[in-house]
């Protein structure tokens, strides 16, 4: 059985405004790229239209326009005088590596739009990025052992924030799989690491599966395509749609049964 997930994403990051403290300048110009980039509608995304192009042989998923919408004043009259004070972008992008392997690279940037006191440091601040950081692994393919992890933390709100960055280098030797969100909050939550950090690595291993159903489903030249089979772990109970006890979980049981029943098959017949 084949199974291909297209993962679609179009992240928008409004215009930087002036920066807190500033460590390392290129990783703070690597998030700036990425919001030009995909306010340019590099994503795929038809911008005028408000449609993600058909992929090839797939569906399309038509985004709502203004006149789908509901009108927000339905929902509470006060939201008609709402005014946006912070937001929070993550962007994730997910690479093929020359030798196989699948390097994923994200960061994480949250920006205020109003003055604010800076209670850490006893100041007011002015409005722009409280928190600017990335993150990037570099994993085996098909079963997802973190071979190498480092990250980078160009803004923080002070100094002693940056002495939590290499606590990611505590990844490398596991494995993404069922119950690694809870290992991740186990080794690095609360006062073990960065709480900004330790969510954008738990958002980056969503990530990094969809990365690697891309490589193992894509397009590739005749005789070329890889034949490793997922470890079906990545997929059971991951969500409503792959509950255990459910239909697609049993088909997926029964084309692993086959597969397995096929290959046996293969290796007893006689040379």
């Amino acid at each position: 059985m084949r199974f291909s997930i297209l993962l679609w994403t179009a992240t928008a990051f409004p215009e930087r405004t002036p920066r807190s403290h500033q460590t390392q300048d290129s990783s703070l110009e690597s998030i700036q790229s990425q919001s030009t980039r995909s306010r340019s509608g590099s994503s795929g995304r038809n911008l005028s239209t408000g449609h993600i192009p058909e992929p090839p042989g797939g569906v399309s998923f038509p985004m709502p326009g203004k006149s789908d919408l509901p009108n927000e004043g339905d929902f509470n009259p006060f939201m008609k005088q709402k005014e946006r004070i912070h937001s929070r972008n993550i962007a994730i992008d997910c690479y093929e590596t020359p030798d196989g392997k699948l390097f994923v690279e994200a960061s994480l940037a949250d920006e205020r739009y109003v003055p604010f006191f800076l209670y850490t440091a006893n100041r007011v601040h002015d409005p722009g990025i409280i928190h600017g950081m990335t993150a990037r692994m570099t994993l085996s393919v098909p079963d997802l052992t973190i071979l190498d992890a480092e990250a980078d933390m160009p803004t923080v709100p002070i100094e002693e924030c940056t002495e939590a960055r290499d606590s990611i280098r505590r990844l490398v030797g596991m494995r993404i799989r069922a119950g690694f969100t809870n290992e991740v909050k186990q080794m690095l939550g609360k006062r073990a690491g960065c709480q900004h950090l330790t969510n954008l690595i738990m958002t980056m291993s969503s990530g990094a599966v969809q990365g690697l159903w891309t490589i193992m489903s894509r397009l590739r030249d005749e005789g070329s395509g890889l034949k490793q089979h997922l470890d079906p772990e990545l997929l059971l109970d991951s969500c409503w749609l792959w509950r255990s006890d459910g239909p697609l979980a049993e088909r997926l049981r029964q084309a692993r049964e086959q597969s397995e029943g096929r290959a046996e098959a293969t290796s007893q017949k006689p040379l």
